[in-house]
């Protein structure tokens, strides 16, 4: 079924109900998955593969080789376990040694549309979370020092073009319309005063992104992808509040201001026989881009600040990424992978518990199911294991330091169906 009137109202009324849900976030910063069949291979071939319609977040190039109107939708069920040994040394020498567990469960949602216009071009529309951060240390945690309770959840909507330059090249791009929420709450203490704070805040920003396919051979495809950096601005209520909860200072003129960044991935598919198919990524996130977060009217026990600026020197990192499909039956497909993500924090003092990314390995497995010619179910799972790393970090805002081991893991267990409008 080419694009049609009728047709083109389906995302629209799609990206409606997604909108009236909030999205919770998911437990790191960068989120690789913006489907679930992706869970089930590590996200290895996400630049060339070109499968279902997520390919137009992913690589707008591969709208191409969706040749009839298509839904893929969706969620992802994200549980992390994170762990804290240590200690929070506070400026008025008190003490917290208690061993923590800041991990959480996030369900998330997402939504892709391909439409082919034409033999040289097609539209592409979609619904994700690209980044996101979930975290709960309780407040007599060694964690509490740096982090108690953070949420940030990106919700980006982005539409599609794709242009078949050739019949083995085609290129794409799309803009992005990001809308930034966070929410945080701390509990802090400061000399003598113990206080609590917290914020809220939401906008929407503007980024782009883009990518190229190019078809080797008929055995092979390589793609390339960026996703540009984002500015942005979230703005909202905050306030500080003594530990019998009377509020001591508030303002309904928050802002936080920091970066997203850009990265850029690399990928190859290749079809071995009919039944077996291998592929592989490099990508590339330039965390050095968003090193730095600004806080302007931020409560504290004593006032309002008019500006502070938390940094980190943070560093850019790699990932990589090998999977393989094989299909068991002409209904029955199965998907595994492997992967590999170096840490953005280029030392201990750097490391941020809100959002406690590190190096980390994963590994994946996953199946589609053809129920019929225009009907198919993917289920997904990757598990993240994260390599232990030391924390020592200073809080300047809490008059504290925090020392000790961060540990943890990730679990994110995914289904989608594809709807082919043929």
């Amino acid at each position: 079924m080419r694009f049609t009137k009728k047709a083109a109202l389906l995302p629209s009324i799609l990206a409606g109900i997604l909108g009236l849900i909030e999205p919770a976030s998911a437990a790191i910063n960068q989120q690789w998955n913006q489907d679930a069949a992706g869970l089930g291979d590590a996200q290895a071939g996400s630049a060339a593969a070109a499968l279902d319609a997520s390919t137009e977040f992913y690589n707008p190039a591969g709208l191409m080789y969706i040749k009839e109107q298509q839904v893929v939708a969706g969620t992802n069920l994200t549980m992390s376990t994170y762990d804290m040994s240590g200690e929070t040394h506070y400026g008025n020498n008190s003490t917290l040694n208690e061993d923590g567990s800041g991990g959480t469960f996030a369900p998330g949602v997402f939504l892709h549309y391909a439409a082919p216009i034409s033999d040289q071009w097609a539209f592409g529309f979609g619904v994700s979370s690209p980044f996101s951060t979930n975290t709960a240390w309780s407040d007599d945690s060694s964690a509490a020092g740096s982090a108690t309770t953070t949420n940030m959840t990106t919700y980006d909507v982005s539409t599609d073009l794709a242009y078949a330059v050739t019949k083995k090249f085609s290129v794409g791009a799309g803009f992005d319309f990001v809308r930034v929420i966070v929410s945080d709450y701390d509990n802090v203490a400061q000399g003598n005063a113990n206080y609590d704070t917290s914020l809220s805040g939401k906008q929407w920003n503007t980024g782009w992104h883009g990518g190229i396919l190019y078809q080797l051979t008929d055995a092979a495809r390589v793609g390339v992808a960026y996703h540009s950096k984002v500015d942005y601005e979230a703005t909202g209520d905050a306030s500080a509040t003594d530990a019998n909860g009377a509020v001591l200072n508030s303002t309904n003129n928050f802002v936080l201001s920091s970066t997203l960044p850009a990265y850029t991935t690399a990928s190859v598919y290749y079809t071995i026989n009919p039944k077996l198919a291998l592929e592989g990524s490099v990508s590339y996130t330039q965390w050095d881009q968003a090193g730095e977060a600004t806080y302007q009217n931020l409560p504290t026990d004593i006032g309002v600040t008019a500006e502070t600026t938390q940094s980190y020197d943070l560093q850019n990192t790699w990932r990589t990424a090998l999977g393989v499909h094989y299909s068991l039956t002409e209904e029955l497909m199965l998907r595994g992978g492997f992967g590999y993500e170096t840490s953005p924090y280029t030392d201990a003092n750097e490391v941020y518990l809100g959002a406690p990314v590190g190096s980390s390995y994963d590994a994946s497995a996953g199946l589609q199911y053809k129920h019929s010619k225009t009907l198919a179910f993917d289920l997904g799972w990757t598990h993240m294991f994260y390599l232990t790393q030391d924390v020592n970090t200073t809080n300047a805002t809490s008059n504290s330091t925090t020392a000790g081991q961060f540990s943890g893991s990730n679990d994110v267990l995914g289904i989608q169906v594809r709807w082919d409008m043929v």
